[in-house]
């Protein structure tokens, strides 16, 4: 675990931490923030920062995820089929979506996302076969975005 939370951090390099399982670092001023290589991460909190683009398809068993109040334009957390609770409000610039919607929490969240949004010609691919998609189509579909699904890998 590391916590580094509420600090002025402008970088952060966890790319050494191959073990590491829940990163905290919610309320500093990364504008970048690379976990490729942190595949067991099942916990991240990196709301409150100035991320613009996030990569969190090597963490397949990632659990919980809060990357609310960023800059992000696009987010895919299709590869994230462990995914219980995702907090991702507060990224109005959002045009890309790519998601697994798991459980009812994770397609409400993206739900939420879109309809906040600012766009108003955003993409959202679900998987096919999914049993919440019905809730992210509805709101892609309400805002005018477009909806695609894929097979599931």
């Amino acid at each position: 675990t590391l916590n580094c939370y509420d600090n002025q951090l402008t970088s952060l390099d966890v790319s050494a931490n191959t073990a590491l399982t829940n990163l905290v670092c919610h309320g500093n001023q990364l504008t970048s923030l690379d976990v490729s290589a942190n595949t067991a991460l099942t916990t991240l909190s990196c709301y409150n920062n100035q991320l613009t683009s996030l990569d969190v398809s090597a963490s397949t068993v990632l659990t919980d995820f809060n990357c609310h109040s960023n800059q992000l334009t696009s987010l895919d957390v299709s590869a994230n089929t462990a995914l219980i609770y995702l907090t991702c409000y507060g990224n109005q610039d959002i045009t890309d979506i790519q998601s697994v919607a798991v459980n009812s929490n994770v397609a409400s969240a993206i739900a939420s996302l879109i309809t906040n949004a600012t766009a108003t010609d955003g993409t959202v691919t679900l998987r096919n076969g999914d049993e919440y998609n019905s809730t992210i189509s509805d709101a892609a579909t309400t805002k005018g975005w477009t909806v695609d699904y894929v097979d599931a890998a």
